[in-house]
């Protein structure tokens, strides 16, 4: 949280939030954009407690890293996709179980400006196996704070809250599809 008001404070980086009412009360499967580094703390905030899926080399980050892991993410070896799923999977069912919502960036990285990248289905896949709604969020965070720079520009970042997609007896490339789409009409 001390980031994101320094955010505020020192780069006059605002944000509006649309939606909120659309966040369950129970536990769901959060799936987001990627554009910048802003709303891997962000969204930390926005929807609690939850589980944040990353890649386990930005815990190795000084400070940054550290921080991070305070929060109990599911680190994740993203050269070993086998191995990706399976912690995805059996940390993100724990999490559900416990009433803890797992946040997701299904492109995998951080896409460049406002382009949407691929979805990959773990995600998807740990939501339709533990039955649980998937929360789409959109954001254009990445006109402000640019993939891979520290230059911050001032301005009011848009968050996107969408409906709850269920997935009770569901195909998931279908809901995925459903997610990708909705999160693609609103950057």
């Amino acid at each position: 949280m001390v980031s994101i008001t320094l955010c505020r404070i020192v780069c006059g980086l605002s944000w509006k939030v649309y939606g909120q009412e659309n966040i369950p009360p129970k536990a769901c499967v959060i799936i987001s954009n990627h554009q910048s580094t802003w709303e891997t703390f962000f969204l930390q905030t926005l929807i609690t407690p939850q589980s944040l899926v990353l890649k386990r080399e930005l815990l190795l980050i000084p400070f940054f890293g550290w921080a991070l892991r305070a929060i109990n993410p599911i680190a994740i070896n993203r050269s070993t996709p086998k191995e990706a799923i399976h912690q995805i999977r059996t940390k993100g069912l724990l999490s559900l179980k416990n009433n803890i919502s797992v946040l997701i960036f299904p492109e995998g990285t951080r896409s460049q400006g406002c382009k949407l990248g691929r979805f990959s289905r773990g995600g998807v896949l740990l939501a339709c196996l533990s039955n649980v709604d998937i929360l789409p969020i959109a954001h254009n965070a990445g006109k402000y704070w640019p993939s891979n720079r520290w230059i911050i520009k001032p301005g009011t970042i848009q968050v996107y809250i969408g409906k709850p997609i269920k997935t009770l007896d569901k195909d998931a490339t279908e809901v995925n599809n459903t997610a990708r789409e909705w999160i693609a009409s609103k950057i």
